[in-house]
Protein backbone atom coordinates (compact mmCIF):
# COMPACT_ATOMS: atom_id res chain seq x y z
CA UNK A 1 0.00 0.00 0.00
CA UNK A 2 2.98 2.30 0.49
CA UNK A 3 4.67 2.04 -2.15
CA UNK A 4 1.34 2.59 -4.49
CA UNK A 5 0.68 5.83 -2.56
CA UNK A 6 4.86 6.66 -3.00
CA UNK A 7 3.82 6.39 -7.10
CA UNK A 8 1.14 8.44 -7.23
CA UNK A 9 2.75 11.51 -5.43
CA UNK A 10 5.57 10.98 -7.91
CA UNK A 11 3.01 11.24 -10.25
CA UNK A 12 1.29 13.85 -9.61
CA UNK A 13 4.62 15.91 -9.04
CA UNK A 14 5.67 15.03 -12.25
CA UNK A 15 2.81 15.78 -13.80
CA UNK A 16 2.51 19.58 -12.43
CA UNK A 17 6.00 20.56 -13.23
CA UNK A 18 5.23 19.64 -16.46
CA UNK A 19 1.94 21.69 -16.27
CA UNK A 20 3.57 24.66 -14.52
CA UNK A 21 6.10 24.47 -17.33
CA UNK A 22 3.98 24.68 -20.04
CA UNK A 23 1.76 27.32 -18.96
CA UNK A 24 4.49 29.19 -17.59
CA UNK A 25 3.76 32.91 -19.15
CA UNK A 26 7.42 33.57 -19.88
CA UNK A 27 7.52 30.83 -22.30
CA UNK A 28 4.47 31.80 -24.04
CA UNK A 29 6.44 34.91 -24.83
CA UNK A 30 8.41 35.09 -28.60
CA UNK A 31 11.37 37.13 -29.05
CA UNK A 32 9.87 38.28 -32.79
CA UNK A 33 6.79 39.55 -33.82
CA UNK A 34 5.04 42.99 -33.99
CA UNK A 35 1.34 42.06 -32.47
CA UNK A 36 0.28 40.79 -29.73
CA UNK A 37 -1.18 38.19 -32.38
CA UNK A 38 2.36 37.50 -33.75
CA UNK A 39 4.25 37.57 -30.16
CA UNK A 40 2.68 35.64 -27.92
CA UNK A 41 1.61 31.68 -28.32
CA UNK A 42 -1.46 30.34 -26.73
CA UNK A 43 -0.88 27.71 -24.25
CA UNK A 44 -1.13 24.20 -24.52
CA UNK A 45 -4.01 22.48 -25.87
CA UNK A 46 -5.31 26.12 -26.04
CA UNK A 47 -6.53 27.87 -28.99
CA UNK A 48 -7.55 31.56 -29.81
CA UNK A 49 -10.49 32.20 -30.20
CA UNK A 50 -12.46 33.57 -33.69
CA UNK A 51 -12.91 37.55 -33.04
CA UNK A 52 -14.95 39.38 -35.72
CA UNK A 53 -13.13 41.90 -38.14
CA UNK A 54 -12.87 45.32 -36.67
CA UNK A 55 -13.91 44.80 -33.47
CA UNK A 56 -12.02 46.16 -30.47
CA UNK A 57 -10.46 42.91 -29.71
CA UNK A 58 -9.46 42.67 -33.42
CA UNK A 59 -7.49 46.02 -33.12
CA UNK A 60 -6.02 45.12 -29.28
CA UNK A 61 -4.37 41.85 -31.23
CA UNK A 62 -3.31 43.91 -33.99
CA UNK A 63 -1.66 46.86 -32.60
CA UNK A 64 2.11 47.32 -33.11
CA UNK A 65 4.02 46.68 -30.21
CA UNK A 66 7.51 47.67 -29.54
CA UNK A 67 10.36 45.66 -29.86
CA UNK A 68 10.85 42.56 -27.65
CA UNK A 69 12.80 43.85 -24.60
CA UNK A 70 12.23 47.32 -24.53
CA UNK A 71 11.96 48.69 -20.78
CA UNK A 72 8.98 49.99 -19.40
CA UNK A 73 9.21 53.53 -18.50
CA UNK A 74 8.29 55.65 -15.42
CA UNK A 75 5.86 59.17 -15.78
CA UNK A 76 9.52 60.88 -15.21
CA UNK A 77 11.47 58.95 -17.93
CA UNK A 78 13.48 56.58 -15.51
CA UNK A 79 12.46 52.43 -16.01
CA UNK A 80 10.32 50.88 -13.83
CA UNK A 81 12.19 48.51 -11.48
CA UNK A 82 10.65 45.36 -12.01
CA UNK A 83 11.09 45.07 -15.64
CA UNK A 84 9.94 40.99 -15.57
CA UNK A 85 5.88 42.04 -14.90
CA UNK A 86 5.27 42.59 -18.47
CA UNK A 87 5.54 40.38 -21.68
CA UNK A 88 5.16 43.35 -24.39
CA UNK A 89 4.86 46.99 -24.57
CA UNK A 90 1.96 48.71 -27.14
CA UNK A 91 3.94 50.98 -29.48
CA UNK A 92 1.12 53.88 -28.33
CA UNK A 93 2.96 56.96 -29.24
CA UNK A 94 3.23 59.65 -26.36
CA UNK A 95 2.42 63.59 -26.10
CA UNK A 96 5.03 65.90 -25.95
CA UNK A 97 5.91 65.27 -22.28
CA UNK A 98 6.24 61.58 -22.75
CA UNK A 99 3.88 60.32 -20.35
CA UNK A 100 0.27 58.82 -19.79
CA UNK A 101 -1.52 57.68 -17.28
CA UNK A 102 -2.73 54.11 -17.96
CA UNK A 103 -6.31 55.10 -17.42
CA UNK A 104 -5.81 57.56 -20.29
CA UNK A 105 -4.05 55.11 -22.25
CA UNK A 106 -6.93 52.42 -22.78
CA UNK A 107 -8.92 55.30 -23.46
CA UNK A 108 -7.06 56.59 -26.00
CA UNK A 109 -6.89 52.89 -27.37
CA UNK A 110 -10.42 52.74 -27.62
CA UNK A 111 -10.54 56.51 -29.09
CA UNK A 112 -8.41 55.49 -31.72
CA UNK A 113 -10.16 52.11 -32.43
CA UNK A 114 -13.63 54.10 -32.83
CA UNK A 115 -11.27 56.79 -35.80
CA UNK A 116 -9.91 54.29 -36.94
CA UNK A 117 -12.83 52.31 -38.07
CA UNK A 118 -15.08 55.53 -38.69
CA UNK A 119 -17.59 55.53 -35.52
CA UNK A 120 -16.40 58.39 -34.17
CA UNK A 121 -20.29 58.99 -34.10
CA UNK A 122 -20.65 56.14 -31.59
CA UNK A 123 -17.89 56.93 -28.91
CA UNK A 124 -19.10 58.34 -25.62
CA UNK A 125 -17.20 58.60 -22.18
CA UNK A 126 -19.18 58.85 -18.87
CA UNK A 127 -17.23 61.33 -17.11
CA UNK A 128 -16.23 60.93 -13.06
CA UNK A 129 -19.38 63.05 -12.32
CA UNK A 130 -21.81 61.10 -14.15
CA UNK A 131 -22.10 63.49 -17.50
CA UNK A 132 -21.95 61.98 -20.63
CA UNK A 133 -19.47 63.38 -23.30
CA UNK A 134 -20.43 62.68 -26.71
CA UNK A 135 -17.13 63.03 -28.61
CA UNK A 136 -18.70 64.57 -31.77
CA UNK A 137 -20.47 67.15 -29.75
CA UNK A 138 -17.44 68.29 -27.41
CA UNK A 139 -15.83 67.96 -30.57
CA UNK A 140 -17.99 70.93 -32.39
CA UNK A 141 -17.62 73.10 -28.86
CA UNK A 142 -13.91 72.28 -28.43
CA UNK A 143 -13.63 74.01 -32.27
CA UNK A 144 -15.11 77.39 -30.70
CA UNK A 145 -12.60 76.84 -27.69
CA UNK A 146 -14.82 75.44 -25.13
CA UNK A 147 -12.68 73.91 -22.68
CA UNK A 148 -14.12 70.54 -21.35
CA UNK A 149 -11.82 69.89 -18.19
CA UNK A 150 -12.97 73.86 -16.98
CA UNK A 151 -16.68 72.78 -17.34
CA UNK A 152 -17.21 69.32 -15.94
CA UNK A 153 -17.24 69.50 -11.97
Amino acid sequence: MKKILFAASILVSVTFTISADLFHPLNLVKTEGSTVAERIETPHKFKRIKIKPKSFADFLRNYPLKEPGSPVLLYNGNEKQNQEAHAAIFALPLEKNGTQQSAQSIIRLYSEYMYKYDFENELVFHLTNGEICNWTEWLEKSESKRNLRTEVA
